[in-house]
């Protein structure tokens, strides 16, 4: 059951497909670099308040 219509495939599907895990990777890497510097006591008050939202 499809709940929204779709055609093939096209090259932008794949584009922002690519893009959207580019992305996440990177944010996930970033969130891995500031737990880490939390960690070994580098991290600055807003580094602690930005993973805490």
């Amino acid at each position: 059951m499809h709940l929204i219509p779709h055609g093939n495939a096209s090259a932008m599907r794949y584009f922002i497909g690519a893009f959207l895990a580019l992305w996440l990777a990177g944010w996930f890497m970033g969130f891995i670099n500031a737990v880490d510097e939390i960690i070994s006591g580098k991290g600055s008050t807003f580094l602690v308040f930005w993973l805490g939202m």
